[in-house]
């Protein structure tokens, strides 16, 4: 199994509660992130997301299990997708000026040659995220 990890951060001018709310809070999640439209909870606590990714003129269309373990300073999803990649990440917050520095622990693990192509991916994607998050907050 191919592994990749890659540590990434953001700067999001907004306060760390209500950007940590953002990750945390399914609705809001949905609204602000660029790929995922719907999370509906699922009786043991997981989530099942729906996922669209845009693939030449026809979108890509999946599902799959995630969790979201929050505690004060931390966030962390754990998403299993097709049982062929695993994705773990963990965002932490810090306080810095009136602003939350985030900073992404993002691991892939996959039975397939993609890890390097989905950390460059998740890369673009959670740039947009948190770019989403600000402008939802200000």
């Amino acid at each position: 199994m191919a592994e990749k990890v890659t540590k990434l951060q953001f700067i999001v001018h907004a306060d760390r509660v209500a950007v940590m709310n953002y990750l945390t809070d399914p609705v809001k999640f949905v609204s602000v992130h660029p790929l995922i439209y719907q999370m509906t909870a699922l009786p043991e606590g997981d989530y099942l997301v729906r996922e669209k990714i845009p693939l030449g003129p026809f979108p890509y269309r999946f599902s799959y299990t995630a969790s979201i373990s929050p505690t004060t300073d931390e966030i962390h999803i754990s998403a299993s997708v097709m049982g062929l990649t695993h994705i773990n990440m963990l965002f932490r917050f810090e306080t810095a000026s009136g602003s939350t520095q985030v900073t992404e622990e993002l691991k892939i693990e996959s039975v397939l040659p993609i890890t390097n192509f989905m950390a460059s991916f998740f890369k673009k994607q959670h740039r947009q995220l948190f770019e989403n998050i600000e402008k939802a907050l200000t």
